[in-house]
């Protein structure tokens, strides 16, 4: 099963910016299943991407495997691996 998110990107300085979103799943933060858009000074663009298993699997040592956790994932939004906008989701195996 996939979920999917959408969300509006304002370039809020005085030049365009390109901008990367992202979801953070295991480890604790990392870039997936993100578009990079261009974003025009004073503009906002609606942004929206796919979160599926392959986006929330890691490698598992012990099973020597990918392997998908029943567990919470928070998805960050924002220019950097400091975002500090964000929601959360419940996933399932």
């Amino acid at each position: 099963m996939k979920g999917a998110t959408t969300f509006d990107v304002w370039a809020g300085g005085s030049s365009t910016a390109d901008q990367s979103h992202g979801t953070s799943t295991y480890p604790i933060r990392g870039l997936k299943g993100f578009p990079r858009v261009r974003i025009a000074a004073g503009k906002t663009r609606t942004v929206g991407f796919e979160i599926g298993p392959v986006q929330l699997r890691y490698w598992s040592a012990a099973a020597r495997s990918y392997v998908q956790d029943a567990t919470t994932v928070d998805v960050w939004i924002g220019g950097s691996s400091t975002a500090d906008f964000g929601t959360t989701l419940n996933t399932t195996n």
